[in-house]
């Protein structure tokens, strides 16, 4: 199969596997492989951005037992060839001759893998910011070329819009959770209520029980149950409240309201007994 053909099978093959639904990262493996076996790569990585801590993390690495050997499993964005790749938005290619081992990279050290050919390629669709970086090593014949950088911005953007639809789907199925706990707890609440409505109506009754039996004739023990009436029934109050406030959070939170905090002067040292109680 001419060397053309071969490539534009890698991309029909990937972006096969990156329309098919499936777990995520199971699916960049695939890609990174099928990358490697399109230009004819002996290994490489594929990284994912963290934005927060400005880092490229491996995610897959080809050969798998070379994962292992690495000395980290991390990078600054702007570390290297791939932060080259991944700052500047586009593919790199470079060519290096060969050099004794005392001047490796750590890299080439740690895994015993000297590099000679690699090229490095952002997963970005046009005018986005990349998700992260394939980069792969050694081409098996010759050095990586401008065919191969071509073939690999196909498969990252095929790739990069796969992990965009997988963010998505994430997004849409907490949605439907969230929206699920909303339900959830507006019948919470509304329960709630009715039991605060059933433990009003018998703190009435409990009241008159008391004023009837303080006329009577009562023991030790009877005072005691009576004493303790009270305390009990503001104990289930509060407990009740509780709950109608977490029923109205988490209502707040699922419809995407902001939070409405009810602020007041405590005693702080009751509200932390009062937790640990609970």
């Amino acid at each position: 199969m001419p060397t053309n053909d071969h490539l534009i099978k890698a991309v029909q093959v990937a972006t096969r596997k990156l329309a098919s639904s499936g777990n995520f990262d199971l699916l960049m493996k695939d890609v990174l492989a099928i990358c490697v076996e399109a230009v004819g790569a002996t290994g490489g990585t594929i990284y994912l951005h963290e934005p927060s801590t400005h880092r490229l993390r491996f995610q897959h690495v080809f050969p798998e037992r070379i994962a292992s050997l690495l000395p980290f499993r991390d990078i600054a964005d702007d570390f290297g060839m791939s932060g080259n790749a991944f700052q500047e938005r586009k593919t790199i290619i470079r060519s290096f001759e060969p050099k004794p081992e005392t001047d490796w990279n750590p890299f080439e050290k740690a895994t015993g893998v000297p590099v000679l050919s690699m090229v490095a390629t952002p997963l970005m669709m046009e005018d986005e910011t990349p998700i992260g970086v394939v980069q792969l090593l050694n081409k098996s014949a010759g050095s990586f070329n401008d065919t191969d950088a071509d073939v690999l911005d196909i498969i990252a953007a095929v790739a990069t819009m796969a992990y965009m639809n997988y963010r998505l789907t994430e997004e849409s199925a907490r949605a439907s959770t969230l929206l699920g706990m909303g339900k959830v707890s507006h019948d919470i609440g509304n329960l709630a209520a009715s039991l605060y409505a059933t433990l009003s109506f018998s703190d009435l009754a409990m009241h008159g029980l008391q004023e009837h039996l303080k006329r009577q004739a009562q023991d030790d023990i009877v005072k005691m149950y009576i004493d303790s009436l009270e305390p009990m029934f503001g104990d289930l109050k509060s407990s009740v409240d509780r709950i109608v406030g977490y029923s109205r959070l988490i209502s707040d939170m699922s419809a995407g309201r902001e939070l409405r905090p009810n602020r007041r002067i405590a005693d702080l040292r009751s509200v932390i007994e009062s937790s640990a109680a609970t």
